[in-house]
């Protein structure tokens, strides 16, 4: 979530920098808090691609508070601002920061729920976030009860939409997603067989879905992930 797709992290900061030196020279006649988030989320994606977590955090928290400034009671805001409390919860994730990284998936999936209700998919999104976190601390049961909350959401959406609807393809690849965190979660857990079950779940879904040729069709590192574990002929994860 939050991070750049062409991989080049370095160019993106040093056009991001170049932007805002062009912003400065505006900024007494000109309101540029627009241009300024747009600038601030590639230079907070940048550096954490880049590695470099402390200036990942500073333009992150910059990031926030410029959000703020543009505060109204639209849902469109709150989607905003609470995706950007969870990467900066990812951000403290990264740099070992636990238990913050913990209390901002938290603050920010209550406040999807006060805003957007317990069901709603977006909420779901940030347990999904959440659940990848408690993995990467070890903790399987804690990641399995919020993983198995967001799955829940992602599929009583996608029977409400149907398969026609412009939300099923992101519903379809949450779901997938979903499903291979809590294969992971089997297999850390010695559950194998459940493991291996919902594997074998998703790569029949995915060919139902999309098809032989998915690389079309769905993300690259679901596709990755998929398609290394069936080539493995092996559970690795």
């Amino acid at each position: 979530m939050g991070r750049l797709q062409d991989g080049k992290p370095a160019e993106a900061i040093q056009l991001a920098k170049t932007a805002l030196t062009a912003i400065d020279r505006i900024k007494r006649t000109a309101n540029v808090d627009v241009p300024l988030i747009g600038v601030y989320t590639i230079l907070s994606s940048a550096f954490r691609d880049s590695k470099n977590l402390v200036e990942a955090e500073k333009a992150q928290r910059i990031l926030i508070s410029l959000i703020e400034k543009s505060k109204d009671s639209s849902s469109r805001y709150w989607e905003q601002y609470t995706l950007n409390l969870i990467i900066l919860a990812e951000i403290h994730a990264d740099e070992g920061r636990n238990s913050e990284a913990e209390e901002g998936f938290r603050s920010a999936i209550q406040m999807r729920e006060d805003h957007f209700g317990s069901r709603s998919t977006v909420t779901a999104e940030g347990l999904a976030n959440l659940g990848d976190s408690y993995f990467d601390l070890q903790r399987f049961d804690d990641a399995e009860i919020v993983s198995k909350r967001a799955l829940s959401i992602f599929g009583k959406e996608a029977l409400r939409v149907g398969p026609k609807s412009e939300k099923s393809e992101q519903l379809n690849e949450a779901m997938i997603a979903t499903t291979l965190n809590l294969a992971r979660i089997d297999r850390a857990k010695g559950r194998y067989k459940d493991a291996e079950a919902k594997l074998t779940h998703n790569i029949g879904f995915i060919e139902m879905v999309y098809g032989k040729n998915t690389s079309a069709n769905i993300s690259n590192t679901i596709v990755g992930d998929i398609y290394f574990i069936i080539s493995s002929k092996a559970l690795v994860f």
